[in-house]
């Protein structure tokens, strides 16, 4: 017999299994190149335009830059994080970097043209806070 989920516990497996396909759409991209100012993730993207290609596969706008996108979405404490919420990194008390939160302290990003795209743990020196745009 088929297991049956409450209307809430439907929900909330929607929104885990949006979460998951949202970080693995992201990974998929991993070992590309970073440009500073493009938004293809394949041929090169810079932070703020790899997360605004993800999130939109998925039907989400997001503006530009990593400035205008910190204030996009519901703000919450970097470690309430959940994989899909966005982590912003400031210095004196201006964005200046956004990463993908994947779970288990680590990121998926456009970091460096060193780097490229990536996945790294949370720079929790310089995150100030996350963004969920997932309800």
């Amino acid at each position: 017999e088929a297991i049956k989920f409450s209307p809430m516990e439907e929900t909330a497996n929607q929104q885990a299994s949006l979460r998951s396909k949202i970080v693995n759409y992201a990974l998929k991209f991993v070992g590309n190149p970073y440009v500073w100012g493009g938004t293809d993730p394949v041929h090169g993207a810079d932070c703020s335009g790899f997360a605004q290609h993800v999130y939109a596969q998925f039907g989400i706008g997001l503006p530009r830059t990593s400035a205008a996108q910190s204030q996009y979405g519901m703000k919450i404490p970097v470690s309430e994080a959940a994989p899909g919420d966005l982590i912003f990194y400031a210095k004196n008390g201006q964005v200046y970097h956004v990463v993908i939160y994947i779970g288990n302290g680590r990121t998926v990003e456009a970091a460096s043209t060193r780097s490229g795209i990536c996945s790294h743990g949370v720079n929790y020196a310089n995150a100030v806070w996350a963004t969920r745009l997932l309800s």
